[in-house]
């Protein structure tokens, strides 16, 4: 009886041996495996790391509160810190200032969107910064977490502005050849008048010599009668009368010479500024006319020029901007009348007008050129498409109005074809400031 327990007690030890190799084994296994994926964790933590200290785009995690968990470098940047462990604990807000210096900038603010906000640095100068923010979703056993993504678009705003200023000064150089043909006449009769004034002075002197002979002769009582029929020849030749009628004129000729001259100046000055990237109140109707003004040359020979100008408020806008795109559509108005008298050599009108509709500012250029198809006209504000010849066109103006109106100022730019024919371009604007749609 003995030694069967024994035997049973042994197998049963046996058992339990092995049953310990087995978990033995499978912990050996387990902690293997745990090993590799705690290395490969650690592998990928740091390959990561790695990538997010590469980005210039700023990446910044933080709590329910804004306390900041985690920054890459170029977050401590942003946030203008001395490391990435510097940061840690501090609230996002403490160091995201909008321009006003009152507002801190939360990631709550941009959750679910990408924002262009303008931040106030520490120096006092503005910092431009396209952000977002979106929820982490780590479980529901770990706390609510965000990340907060940021990139210093400054630079680029510089260069943005930079190459609407050379776009514009890009239109005056090849208007410019017209420019100097429209200063030109205003000069040339400036000049001949003056040449006229300048011989009707030299002959008025020349007469109020002989005349002051004659007062003399009188004075001393002699006969003056001589003095007085040299007098009278001189007035003849001067032909007083025709000076007394024509100098009058030819001095009207030059201030009325002078006066276009220094519109035109004026204007080209006045579409050539750099202004500023920031919208303003802006009187349109003078926007428009100085436009008109500097791209007379291009229609002068081409097309009569209707203007109708409504009573329009000031409108938020980024004046220079909407100046370009004027611009452009006069031109194009320009060449498309050109292109239709090569076949039909009726005369060429270009109708501009301003007026009100609800709360937007309406601009309207209309021409009677050669129109736009049907099936064409859902790609003309596709970058660089162009019904022109070559070296006609580069298919950048509408695409560049579309943006300026459309992007930049909220408004609308569409295409209509009147029952006439040609073309009709409407611009219409936010009265009051309009909301920059948010760049992708």
């Amino acid at each position: 009886m003995t030694d069967d327990r024994e035997v049973i007690l042994e197998r049963r030890l046996g058992r339990a041996k092995a049953e310990i190799a087995q978990l033995e084994s499978i912990i050996e296994d387990r902690s293997r495996s745990l090993f590799v994926a705690q290395q490969e964790l650690q592998e990928t933590v740091e390959f990561l790391t790695q990538v997010l200290g590469t980005l210039e785009s700023a990446v910044i995690v933080t709590d329910a509160n804004g306390t900041i968990a985690s920054v890459n470098r170029a977050g401590a940047r942003l946030l203008e810190v001395e490391s990435e462990e510097a940061a840690f604990g501090k609230r996002l807000g403490q160091h995201l200032r909008t321009l006003d210096g009152q507002s801190a900038l939360e990631v709550k603010d941009v959750l679910g969107e990408h924002k262009e906000v303008v931040l106030l640095a520490e120096d006092g100068a503005a910092k431009q910064i396209l952000c977002a923010g979106a929820v982490l979703d780590r479980g529901s056993v770990s706390p609510e977490s965000y990340v907060f993504v940021a990139t210093d678009i400054s630079h680029r705003k510089k260069l943005e502005v930079e190459l609407r200023q050379a776009q514009k000064l890009e239109s005056v150089g090849q208007l410019a050849a017209g420019i100097a043909h429209e200063i030109n006449t205003p000069i040339q009769f400036v000049g001949d008048s003056l040449t006229f004034l300048q011989e009707a002075f030299e002959d008025n002197l020349s007469l109020r010599a002989a005349q002051s002979e004659l007062m003399k002769a009188v004075e001393a009582a002699g006969v003056a009668e001589a003095e007085r029929q040299a007098v009278l020849k001189i007035e003849e030749d001067v032909d007083l009368a025709f000076l007394m009628e024509e100098t009058p004129a030819a001095l009207e000729r030059a201030l009325d010479g002078v006066g276009r001259v220094a519109t035109i100046i004026r204007a080209m000055k006045e579409f050539a500024h750099p202004g500023t990237h920031e919208q303003a109140p802006a009187d349109l109707n003078r926007a428009v006319e100085t436009t008109l003004t500097v791209a007379r040359s291009e229609f002068r020979y081409i097309a009569e020029l209707e203007t109708s100008f409504g009573d329009l408020p000031h409108v938020m806008c980024m004046v220079g901007d909407i100046n370009q795109v004027v611009l452009n559509l006069i031109v194009n108005a320009a060449h498309a009348i050109e292109e239709r008298q090569k076949s039909d050599p009726a005369p060429g009108l270009i109708r501009v007008s301003t007026r009100v509709e609800g709360e937007r500012a309406v601009i309207e250029v209309r021409d009677n050129g050669t129109g736009i198809p049907e099936s064409v006209r859902d790609k003309v504000f596709d970058p660089f498409f162009t019904t022109k010849a070559v070296g006609k066109g580069t298919g950048q103006g509408l695409a560049l109005a579309h943006k300026v109106i459309v992007d930049r100022h909220g408004g609308e730019l569409r295409i209509e074809t009147p029952a006439e024919g040609g073309t009709a371009f409407l611009i219409r604007l936010p009265i009051s400031r309009a909301r920059v749609h948010d760049a992708a």
